[in-house]
């Protein structure tokens, strides 16, 4: 009687533990049928252009079910192909991809998710570029239970601590407004900090910041009192030498600096904030926005220049309407542009591809301030009074998605801003805490590769100077 209650219930237990079953199953089977399509087809690429939802799952549901996918075509023991996650966002029942990046891609797929009775299919279609003609149709389905889908509409908070930490702190001044972190040619990784009149540029030596070198700044007039002095700073490195542009919403200039010969040098101005260096069709720009005078959001119309020989071309300068926005930056992979975020002036977090024409904004998605790694991650403040909280998204394999988030208690996020920490990429978040401090900052560092035990710059000593200010 006990073996057979046994089998029994390993009977009714059975298809729940089987791997492959639901959502993961269809996710198998869709990818398997696009491998067996591909199969005879070595040394090509392909891609997901196009992907349809005609069933009731959320978009969130969807969403999951593309990461499935996406990870069963990269992970395929079919080699004759590689795959090429180009989706930006999924939203309103419909996928958003880079259309613009396919010049590598020699099969585009067009994916359709649909309900028969009690079963969920997605229709498959494959079109070869290089035929000019669909070439492959496929149909697969499975029983998905109503349980399973609800588990897939949860958002994923078990993990949401799990994958960023912070890993460095330092006090900072109560007036800084951005830092950036650049690696000179030689490898070495130097830091710098903006403040209304100066900018301080450091190395971490010897478990200390250590200040090497003040550049004095001076404003082109008139000077447009602000409530709250905000700026950006950009580092680059090209054949010239290194650049070194300051914005801020104090002066309708942006200031410029080049260091060829050891010493940084004036360049003039620019009447805009460039906010990234990135190539777009194979020519380098320097993409930015302009500062509403006086306010803390740019008015709109991105500005797109042209770097010629290596230098700033002020004679070529082309703009592309915009929205509003408190903060905005890009992504890209390889400094090749994959897309342009921003926070609008209605707090909303939004997406646009590469041609800056469409847009996707997630109601859900509201914050403060924003930055962006060319690794496609993104930070994004929750905007909230007294304390603060950071989201880390990931805007690649199936859109943005929150994935993991951060809390400040008793804190509030000025900025963020990408960086470089002991050859780690993540983000710089500077907070302020007016009812403790009103002289000092906090600046934190969180990265992907978290330590036991966060490392503090001697009890979160200020920098140490080592060089000269430059006049």
């Amino acid at each position: 009687m006990k073996f057979r209650l046994g089998c029994l219930l390993l009977a009714v237990w059975l298809p729940l533990v089987i791997p492959g079953q639901g959502s993961q199953a269809l996710a198998d089977r869709t990818a398997a049928a696009i491998a067996e399509i591909m199969a005879s087809r070595y040394n090509q690429s392909a891609t997901v252009i196009s992907f349809e939802n005609h069933t009731e799952w959320p978009d969130m549901a969807v969403q999951k079910f593309y990461q499935l996918l996406v990870s069963g075509l990269e992970n395929t023991p079919q080699k004759s192909f590689e795959f090429h996650d180009r989706m930006v966002a999924f939203s309103s029942g419909s996928g958003r991809f880079q259309a613009h990046q396919l010049r590598e891609i020699g099969f585009l797929i067009a994916l359709k998710m649909i309900r028969s009775g009690t079963r969920v299919g997605v229709g498959i279609t494959v079109f070869s570029r290089r035929a000019d003609r669909m070439v492959a149709v496929r149909y697969v389905s499975e029983e998905i239970p109503a349980g399973e889908l609800r588990i897939l509409n949860q958002p994923e908070q078990v993990f949401a601590g799990t994958g960023f930490s912070m890993t460095a702190r330092l006090e900072a001044d109560s007036l800084l407004m951005d830092v950036c972190s650049r690696a000179e040619p030689n490898g070495q990784v130097r830091h710098y900090f903006l403040s209304p009149d100066k900018v301080d540029v450091f190395e971490w030596r010897e478990r200390r910041m250590m200040r090497l070198i003040t550049l004095p700044l001076e404003w082109k007039r008139p000077i447009t009192p602000a409530r709250r002095i905000e700026g950006h700073l950009l580092v680059f490195h090209n054949q010239v030498g290194s650049w070194l542009t300051i914005g801020a919403n104090i002066s309708t200039e942006s200031l410029v600096f080049l260091r060829s010969d050891g010493n940084w040098e004036a360049r003039g101005a620019l009447n805009f904030v460039p906010i990234r260096h990135l190539e777009i069709n194979d020519t380098p720009y320097l993409a930015g926005m302009r500062y509403a005078s006086g306010r803390n959001y740019f008015h709109g119309d991105l500005v797109l220049m042209p770097l010629t020989e290596g230098r700033p071309d002020r004679d070529r300068l082309y703009e592309k309407p915009l929205p509003a926005a408190f903060s905005v930056d890009f992504t890209a992979r390889d400094g090749r542009l994959t897309g342009l975020h921003m926070i609008d002036r209605d707090y909303r977090y939004r997406v646009f591809t590469t041609d800056f024409e469409d847009s996707i904004a997630d109601d859900r998605l509201r914050g403060g301030a924003l930055a962006a790694l060319e690794t496609d991650w993104v930070a994004l403040s929750a905007y909230t009074r007294g304390n603060d909280r950071v989201y880390f998204f990931k805007t690649g394999d199936g859109g943005v998605r929150e994935v993991y988030e951060g809390d400040f208690p008793g804190s509030e996020i000025r900025f963020i801003s990408p960086g470089i920490w002991e050859d780690t990429p993540g983000f710089w978040i500077c907070l302020e805490a007016p009812e403790k401090n009103n002289l000092h900052s906090e600046l934190q560092f969180w990265s992907r590769n978290p330590v036991s035990q966060p490392k503090e710059t001697e009890n979160a000593e200020k920098p140490q100077e080592v060089g000269d200010v430059q006049n």
